[in-house]
């Protein structure tokens, strides 16, 4: 079997770091131990490869040399879903596909990873070292990326790779983003999907009870340009395409011990073919129901 990590030249520095040996400081030695019980990266990757390879296209371990992080995020949630017991398919590329593909009984599951980075247009997410997080930039960049898969849905449906019964799930990833895994109590994903604003918290200022804490309605986010991009296509029947969005702030150096514990999965009301609810039992899953937003958590310990 071929390994993940091979000799040569590569472009990218994390995937030369982590193959020729990568060292850490005394305070990051400390740190990833209060996280992470087995710090063993490259073995760790290599075994997630062993799992994930049958699944891979043929140019995987080309192009992960050029573009490290979008294709271990690709790698570690097919790794997540075999993991936990999920029957991945292997499928002819050459014509192009989505990067994964469940069968459920009958059912057909795509699945379509992206990894969006903090971009170059004045719209992109800034590098923080302290202050407010970013928070209407990096929503910007995930719904960036949301309307490309989408846009790469309709195609593959209209090439019948996609068929009319089969559900769609565009996995977002966010490790490459600053701040991005700076979070408040509902995951910006979901906030960029689902009309859901900042948090408010009403207090009594004589006796400082809380008396109501609920979040404001927003529908959009707004470009330096002032154009808003819709933060509620969920509730637009323009994306009944979607069955669902997965999410993850994974990164190579930074996974949790029980894969897909990191997941967020937000189920689109709307959709067409709905994704059954319980069928992916990692993270977080979130979905509508008589207009509230529930969840169940799935996490592991």
């Amino acid at each position: 079997m071929s390994s993940f990590f091979t000799s040569g030249p590569a472009e990218d520095d994390l995937y030369k770091s982590l193959r020729d040996g990568l060292t850490f400081s005394e305070d990051e030695k400390i740190i990833q131990s209060m996280f992470f019980k087995d710090k063993d990266d490259k073995r760790n990757i290599e075994d997630m490869w062993s799992l994930y390879k049958p699944y891979a296209d043929n140019n995987f371990l080309q192009e992960v040399r050029k573009y490290f992080h979008p294709r271990f995020w690709e790698m570690y949630l097919g790794f997540s879903l075999i993991k936990q017991g999920i029957s991945l398919v292997p499928y002819d590329k050459h014509k192009g596909g989505p990067d994964l593909l469940i069968l459920s009984d009958k059912l057909k599951v795509w699945l379509e990873a992206v990894a969006p980075t903090a971009g170059t247009s004045a719209d992109a997410v800034p590098e923080i070292e302290c202050g407010d997080v970013p928070d209407e930039q990096i929503k910007l960049r995930y719904s960036s990326v949301i309307d490309e898969k989408y846009e790469k849905f309709k195609k593959y449906t209209d090439k019948k790779i996609i068929l009319e019964d089969d559900c769609y799930v565009i996995a977002v990833n966010g490790g490459a983003i600053p701040s991005a895994s700076k979070e408040i109590d509902i995951p910006r994903i979901v906030r960029c999907v689902l009309p859901f604003g900042n948090e408010v918290i009403e207090i009594n200022i004589d006796s400082l009870e809380v008396l109501d804490v609920h979040h404001q309605y927003q529908d959009a986010s707004y470009k330096k340009s002032g154009s808003p991009v819709s933060t509620n296509i969920f509730s637009n029947s323009d994306y009944d395409g979607i069955s669902a969005i997965l999410f993850s702030n994974v990164k190579a150096l930074i996974y949790p011990n029980y894969p897909g514990n990191d997941f967020v999965l937000i189920h689109n009301p709307l959709a067409k073919n709905p994704l059954p609810r319980g069928l992916i039992q990692l993270g977080r899953e979130y979905w509508v129901e008589n207009s509230t937003l529930k969840l169940s958590n799935w996490m592991n310990h």
